[in-house]
């Protein structure tokens, strides 16, 4: 499935106040923090080297079934091998997380003469724990959405997705909502705002060890993040340091923002959110690898001019 980078890291221990300080310093239009020494973010790089999560491969995204509840349940049945109470589902397309782990831990042991069938479905039920608490949480941590299942539904293909964009995707989401006047709660991959910026070393044992998934990706284009109703744009030309280059001073961005952040699956049942986003799944599908002018940095850091 390609989870196995997340599974391994687990969870930190969040340092609510370092938080909140981003979140104050968080700029919806650019997607960076704003530092007095320049900008910083969260880059595909970023989401590839910690969590080893695919960048490369179809956005996550889907047509959602015009399913009932009672539906959604039996397609619970049939992926995760458990028929869902009416009071473990949060909304008619979500289920809680308590009932979720619940079910897991009562599931039979795996061994080497389970059935494929059943090793698939304890699978699937894993990777939506991990999607619901660690790697795209919502604001209330406590459920999960069952779209997810969608791209599970063959195990061996999960791996196609690009689960990296849609990860940072959710997260930028988040840290737009929370910059608000006024938000408070905070989803998303908290985890990945606690560690240092500064460039990643290619020579050093860590990175050279990863494999070439992980050091070959395309991260440094400027495209679309998508995840089902969500889309964000990656902005990386905004932080050539974190990528061992000089900064230059970024052209200015287009105000999309605001009209991407009023799309949101609340309120809508059975949409078809290929259909909605098809332009940015088609930039995302033809986007260029990206070839920077600016220079591997040998001395200053930052073009002339970049810090007025």
């Amino acid at each position: 499935m390609g989870f196995y980078g997340p599974a391994r890291c687990g969870f930190y221990r969040l340092d609510h106040h370092l938080i909140t300080a981003l979140v104050e310093r968080w700029h919806p239009e650019t997607h960076t923090f704003h530092f007095p020494v320049g900008e910083v973010t969260v880059t595909l790089q970023d989401v590839a080297i910690i969590w080893g999560l695919y960048v490369e491969g179809e956005p996550v995204i889907c047509a959602e079934p015009q399913h009932t509840k009672r539906q959604w349940r039996e397609y619970c049945d049939q992926m995760l091998g458990f028929h869902p109470q009416e009071g473990e589902m949060r909304t008619t397309t979500s289920i809680l997380m308590s009932a979720l782990r619940e079910r897991m831990l009562h599931m039979p042991a795996i061994h080497d003469q389970t059935p494929q069938e059943d090793v698939d479905k304890y699978a699937r039920g894993c990777a939506l724990l991990l999607l619901g608490t660690l790697m795209m949480p919502d604001t209330s941590r406590c459920a999960v959405s069952l779209l997810y299942l969608h791209f599970l539904e063959d195990v061996t293909t999960a791996h196609n997705y690009s689960w990296g964009s849609a990860v940072l995707a959710r997260l930028y989401r988040e840290l737009c909502t929370a910059s608000q006047s006024g938000a408070k709660p905070i989803g998303g991959a908290m985890s990945l705002l606690q560690f240092i910026w500064v460039p990643y070393d290619p020579a050093s044992p860590d990175i050279s060890g990863l494999g070439d998934l992980c050091v070959t990706a395309n991260w440094m284009s400027q495209c679309p993040l998508i995840n089902i109703d969500i889309v964000e744009i990656h902005h990386p030309n905004r932080v050539f340091r974190q990528f061992r280059m000089v900064q230059e001073i970024p052209p200015a961005v287009e105000h999309t923002h605001a009209s991407l952040h009023s799309v949101s699956r609340k309120g809508k049942t059975g949409f078809n959110w290929v259909e909605k986003h098809a332009s940015w799944i088609e930039y995302w599908t033809n986007r260029e690898p990206f070839s920077p002018r600016a220079l591997h940095r040998e001395g200053p850091t930052m073009a002339p001019g970049y810090m007025q």
